[in-house]
Formats: C-alpha cells, sequence, structure tokens
C-alpha cells in the first residue's frame, strides 16, 4: 500500500494492479480494494488480467474499484467494459 500511495503521491497518472494468480507480482483483491480506495480520484486504476472470463472481469472491476482493464490472453475476449477503456493484448 505504500508504494501505491508513494507512486500517487509522486505525479503517477495510473496504477496497474496484478490480478493474475499465476503471477508472483498478483495482489488479493481486498487489498486492491483497500488501496484503490485511498488513490485520489484523478489516478486510474487498471486491472491487468490474463485469460480471464468476462463475468469474473466485471466481478472483480466492481469490487476493487478499476477504472480500466489491461487484458492478456491467447484469444480475444469480447465484453462490455461499461464504459471503461480496455487495452486487450493478444499473447499468440
Amino acid at each position: 500500500m505504500e508504494a501505491a500511495l508513494w507512486a500517487a503521491e509522486s505525479g503517477a497518472d495510473a496504477l496497474g494492479f496484478i490480478m493474475a494468480k499465476s503471477s508472483k507480482r498478483y495482489v488479493e483483491p481486498q487489498l486492491v480494494r483497500e488501496i484503490t480506495r485511498q488513490l485520489p480520484p484523478y489516478i486510474a486504476r487498471i486491472g491487468v488480467f490474463v485469460n480471464t472470463l468476462p463475468t469474473d472481469l466485471k466481478d472483480l472491476a466492481e469490487f476493487c474499484g478499476f477504472t480500466g482493464f489491461q487484458l492478456h490472453g491467447e484469444k480475444p475476449v469480447f465484453l462490455s467494459t461499461e464504459g471503461k477503456p480496455a487495452l486487450i493484448i493478444l499473447d499468440n
């Protein structure tokens, strides 16, 4: 949490949170929620996902307070991001 607040105070425009459980940088959703609630409103909160089902994306976005997505995977994911920006990266 301290690193996220430091980044915000240092002028970051966005913070990314790794939501892929297979990553050593994975952050538990409860901790993400605690962090995003303390960030200034002008900082984008980006959830970084790998091969995640659209229903899981929606649930985690609502719980964690994400304002955008970075999607990685083997095939495109078609979903409504409800007005939130999404960067989709296909790992072929």
